[in-house]
């Protein structure tokens, strides 16, 4: 019989023609870490208030949620500023993008560093307004690719407006390790950010 992974010795797996095949130990002796299964995350706000979540997105190292009123909650890494909370800080628990606060996000993403969000029908009916009618799309995090769309390679600490975006409207979003796409209205799709391999559709790989 094989070890089991975390015990001595390298885990052992049934191979081809019956031998035995190794595996690299992963983990110190003890039970799987809770993250090895999926566990349920409280995303709370106030604290001790959960609310039912409509979305979330995974990034590299941070997470992002979306409750079904909208409201925007990050956490994990937050050292290039994916969290937008306006500082550098991780946060292990889900805490809410206060300068989203009287947003109503409709659609998420996250890349390795950078996150981007939609929000629909802003709370403040004289806030500028771009791409489709009552819609607002917004960047932060890790900026250097160009991937946040605000035509530069700065990072952001919290969520900046994009203001070039299709004026048909953004019906989808996505985010890549360091790029980011959307679909507007239309069908069309418009995607900025790093473009080494060709992922950001520039006919020559280059960063945008």
């Amino acid at each position: 019989a094989g070890s089991v992974p975390g015990e001595s010795g390298p885990a052992v797996r049934p191979g081809a023609g019956g031998r035995a095949s190794q595996l690299p130990r992963l983990m110190a002796p003890g039970p799987p870490p809770a993250e090895w299964t999926p566990e349920r995350v409280d995303v709370c706000s106030p604290p001790g208030c959960p609310v039912q979540v409509a979305l979330v997105a995974a990034g590299w190292r941070h997470s992002l949620a979306v409750s079904v009123h909208g409201r925007l909650f990050a956490w994990g890494a937050g050292a290039d500023g994916q969290l937008g909370t306006g500082g550098a800080e991780a946060a292990a628990l889900p805490r809410p993008v206060e300068a989203l606060g009287r947003e109503r996000i409709t659609a998420i993403a996250a890349g390795a560093a950078h996150s981007i969000a939609l929000a629909s029908l802003p709370a403040q009916p004289s806030a500028q307004r771009c791409g489709g009618e009552g819609q607002l799309l917004f960047a932060w995090g890790e900026g250097r690719s160009g991937q946040l769309g605000l035509g530069d390679r700065q990072a952001r600490l919290s969520p900046a407006l994009v203001e070039h975006v299709p004026s048909a409207g953004v019906a989808s979003l996505s985010a890549g390790a360091a790029h980011s796409a959307v679909v507007d209205l239309d069908g069309e799709a418009w995607v900025c950010g790093h473009n080494v391999y060709g992922q950001a559709g520039a006919i020559s790989p280059a960063t945008l």
